[in-house]
């Protein structure tokens, strides 16, 4: 498994920021 949390927790902000603005 490699580290890639600085990654994922990027693309869950990524997307949370894009749910607010469709929102």
């Amino acid at each position: 498994m490699f580290s890639t949390t600085p990654i994922l927790c990027s693309v869950c902000w990524i997307t949370t920021s894009l749910h607010f603005f469709t929102i």
